[in-house]
């Protein structure tokens, strides 16, 4: 599924698993279509990234976590799902974001979030100071995923280019 439906389902994932805790009865309304897809089991369990203003964050780690959860590394976003790093800024498209976010990092202090347009690259009047960001896979190729995928290669011939990829650490 695209990067939006994903970083969806994660977040409703996620809000089940906080309700569930609550121990207070709950209802979930979804489509039929919604409601039977199948989901990787532990997929909840992931955890998203948070930003703060304010907070500390290594650049290079980031950028690292970010590959980690499916992002793709960009020279200019434009779509969920993507990032690009200039110098102490980090363009960011969020799944479930209706806009990209730029964080303005000084050091690793991240000393500003704004919203900025896809079309022209221009910030827009809005200045979150707290960010979500949801993987943009399904499959987070974990070092225990690329190695099952790596030793079914053979098994399933078929399949064999696509496991490789997944066994390099490559989403496809």
């Amino acid at each position: 599924p695209s990067p939006e439906t994903v970083g969806k389902r994660l977040a409703t994932l996620h809000r089940l698993a906080e309700l569930k805790q609550t121990k207070q009865p709950f209802f979930v309304v979804s489509s039929i279509r919604a409601a039977l897809q199948p989901v990787i089991l532990g997929l909840d369990k992931y955890p998203a990234l948070n930003f703060q203003v304010g907070k500390e964050y290594l650049l290079p780690e980031l950028a690292l976590k970010l590959i980690e959860i499916a992002y793709q590394r960009v020279d200019m976003v434009v779509r969920r799902g993507e990032f690009a790093v200039r110098g102490g800024i980090v363009d960011l498209f969020p799944t479930t974001a209706k806009h990209p976010v730029r964080l303005e990092f000084f050091g690793d202090e991240l000393e500003q979030m704004r919203e900025f347009s896809v079309a022209d690259q221009r910030s827009l009047d809005a200045k979150p100071t707290e960010l979500v960001v949801y993987p943009a896979r399904e499959i987070i190729i974990t070092p225990d995923v690329a190695q099952r995928a790596r030793e079914m290669e053979h098994e399933f011939p078929n399949l064999s280019s696509m496991l490789a990829k997944i066994g390099q650490g490559i989403p496809v």
